[in-house]
C-alpha cells in the first residue's frame, strides 16, 4: 500500500495529461479506501477557480488553489490552503476557514467571494 501510495501522490501521476480534461468541471480519483484527489473547475464573475484537494477520511488533506482570478496579496493563496487542512467536507466549515483568513490577512479578490472558493472546492458536495 505504501508503494502505491507513493506513485498515486507522485507529481508525474498527479499532473498527467490524460488527467487534466477542460470540458470536465470534476475529477476524482480513489487513490486508497479513504483518500481521494478530486479536481475541480468552478466559474466565479472575477474569474475561473480551479482546485485540487485531496480527501482523507472526509477531511481536506491538501489543497491547492489557482485559476485567472485576482487575489489581493496575491502570496496570501497560501495562508487559505493552510487554514483548509483538516477540515471537514461541509460547506460551512470550508466557508468558515475561508472566511476567517480573509478576515485576519485583509484580502481582497475582486469578482471572487470566499463562498465562490467554498464552491469551487466542494462543487457539487453541498454539505
Amino acid at each position: 500500500m505504501n508503494e502505491l501510495r507513493v506513485r498515486y501522490l507522485s507529481e508525474e501521476w498527479l499532473y498527467m495529461p490524460e488527467f487534466r480534461h477542460p470540458d470536465i468541471a470534476r475529477r476524482t480519483l480513489k487513490i486508497a479506501e479513504s483518500v481521494s484527489l478530486i479536481e475541480n473547475a468552478y466559474k466565479a464573475p472575477g474569474g475561473l477557480i480551479r482546485t485540487t484537494v485531496r480527501i482523507e477520511r472526509e477531511r481536506i488533506a491538501d489543497a491547492l488553489i489557482s485559476g485567472d482570478f485576482s487575489l489581493f496579496p496575491r502570496e496570501r493563496m497560501a495562508l487559505i490552503e493552510q487554514a483548509l487542512i483538516g477540515c471537514p467536507l461541509k460547506r460551512e466549515d470550508v466557508l468558515s476557514r475561508i472566511t476567517r483568513v480573509y478576515a485576519d490577512h485583509s484580502l481582497e479578490s475582486p469578482g471572487v467571494l470566499p463562498d465562490d472558493f467554498a464552491s469551487a472546492l466542494l462543487l457539487d458536495k453541498t454539505g
